[in-house]
Order: structure tokens, then C-alpha cells, then sequence
């Protein structure tokens, strides 16, 4: 028998983000999702990417919900949900939060900080930002905020920084491979001055370790709106050709096992990474 169909709900083959994300048994984890190929997440009208965990981080296409050089254009079906629907960069897009940060984003580079990070990216250019708290790119003595991004060696990095003394800076393993489609992990906790925890993870590549080095961490909020591909100013840090499938923030840092789960539901969509 043909199963029946209501035609105002036909029958998804693909599944958006924040659907392979609860797959995954990690919705209650989740803090932001932005998923471009989710009519959920992107109308295919204007220019805000809406935020799919609820939490209301909604974010714009570049400076502002204009339209201007500064966005990122769409490449697909909008709504088909598949790898070949995502935002492409021409190497001087971004994506902007709508409104100020809030006590979560401030405590990324906090004390008592517990976060991780994922995204799901093809990169033609081995270089590019992801999430940006603060308005330095990647300096010694960075300002105060995070900066996510891919660094020298073209390996996946993030740095934290407190305004004075040398930054954190953490590596996720191997290194980003041009015209590949990659996903990656990147966490910290930071329980105190002397113990600090991370994990990074790179298409089912995983490794951890604990700092016991004593940092001072600031207090200060960090000195920029969150931006995901830039860090102040529309720059060529997105990376030219850069498809931007999803990218996501989750309130806890991530185990191996929970890393491993989400790249096996997020497979079913992206099966090369």
C-alpha cells in the first residue's frame, strides 16, 4: 500500500541541523544553530539566518539585514536541505549576531567557561575566521574574546585572550584540506587560574588534553558583537569560496563519544566528512 502523503507536508528526505543534532541525543546541549539550506533558518528572502535551538541568536548577512557587498549569497535549492545547498563566500562575507552579546557569549573567555563549537564547512582556500568575540585577528596578545579561525599550517585553532598577558591558543588535529568538505569540533572548559580542559575534533579525528599553566582571565565582556567569518571589519577572513553549510554552539564541552554521534547523524546529509 502507497503510505499517504498530506500535500501541505511532503515527505523530507534530509533533515535540517538542529534535527541531526537531536538524532544525536544532544538537543539539550544545543545553544545555536544556524543551518542556511533550513527554511526554518534562511526564508530565502531577505537576510537574516535564523537561529534553530530556540535560544533567539539570529544572525544577519553581513553588517547589518541590508543587503550589501558584505553577504554571503546562497547556492542550492532553498529548503532542500542536502550538501549542495549552503552560503558561498567571495572571500569578504561574514555573518553578524543581531543585537548585543549576551552573558553566554561574554563567558567564552571567562572564567568558568564550558563551550564547544561545530561546524560544517568546504573549504576551496585553506584560511578563514569562524566565531569572533573579539576585534584583533590572530595576535599574541589579543584583545578580549575568542577568535576562532584556521590558523598556520592550516590546521583548525582558536585563541582566547584577556587584553595583557599572552593568549590561550589551542589546535584541533590535522589540518584543513582544500576542496573538502570538513567537520570540525573545538571546546574548552576552564575550571580554574591553574586547570583548563579542550578537545578539538576534525572529521573523526579527536584529541583533548588539560593545561595546569597559570592564566589570569578577564572579567570585562569581550570587545566585539559575535561575528562568525570576521573578527572586525569586512575582510577576506570567510575565506573566497568557502561554502558555509551549518555552524553551531553547544553549552558543554564535548566527549569523543558525543563528537562521534553527531558526525554519524550529520553523515546521513554530508557523507563525506
Amino acid at each position: 500500500m502507497i503510505p499517504f502523503l498530506n500535500p501541505k507536508r511532503p515527505f523530507r528526505i534530509m533533515r535540517n541541523a538542529r534535527d541531526l543534532v537531536k538524532d544525536a541525543g544532544l538537543l539539550t546541549d544545543l545553544a545555536m544553530c544556524h543551518d542556511p539550506a533550513s527554511r526554518d533558518s534562511w526564508t530565502g528572502l531577505g537576510n537574516t539566518l535564523f537561529d534553530l535551538s530556540g535560544n533567539g541568536y539570529h544572525m544577519s548577512h553581513g553588517a547589518s539585514t541590508a543587503a550589501s557587498t558584505d553577504d554571503p549569497t546562497y547556492t542550492g535549492v532553498v529548503g532542500r536541505e542536502t550538501s549542495g545547498d549552503y552560503m558561498l563566500s567571495d572571500g569578504g562575507d561574514y555573518f553578524q549576531l543581531i543585537g548585543a552579546n549576551d552573558s553566554f557569549i561574554d563567558s567564552w573567555h571567562k572564567l568558568g567557561a564550558n563551550v564547544s563549537f561545530v561546524e560544517i564547512n568546504y573549504y576551496a582556500t585553506n584560511y578563514g575566521l569562524s566565531w569572533a568575540t573579539h576585534s584583533g585577528n590572530t595576535v599574541s596578545n589579543p584583545p578580549v574574546g575568542v577568535l576562532v579561525f584556521t590558523g598556520g599550517g592550516f590546521s583548525p585553532q582558536w585563541e582566547v585572550g584577556n587584553g595583557s598577558s599572552p593568549r590561550l591558543l589551542y589546535s584541533t588535529p590535522g589540518a584543513n584540506a582544500n576542496n573538502s568538505m570538513t567537520m570540525i569540533g573545538r571546546g574548552h572548559r576552564f575550571n580554574s587560574t591553574t586547570s583548563r580542559d579542550w578537545v578539538g575534533y576534525n572529521n573523526g579525528t579527536f584529541n583533548s588534553g588539560t593545561e595546569t599553566a597559570s592564566f589570569s582571565y578577564s572579567s570585562s565582556p569581550a570587545t566585539t558583537q559575535l561575528k562568525y567569518g570576521a573578527s572586525s571589519v569586512p575582510s577576506a577572513w570567510l575565506g573566497a569560496n568557502r561554502q558555509v553549510h551549518t555552524f553551531m554552539v553547544f553549552g558543554k564541552l564535548l566527549s569523543q563519544s558525543e563528537f562521534d554521534a553527531l558526525r554519524v547523524s550529520f553523515s546521513r546529509r554530508w557523507p563525506t566528512i
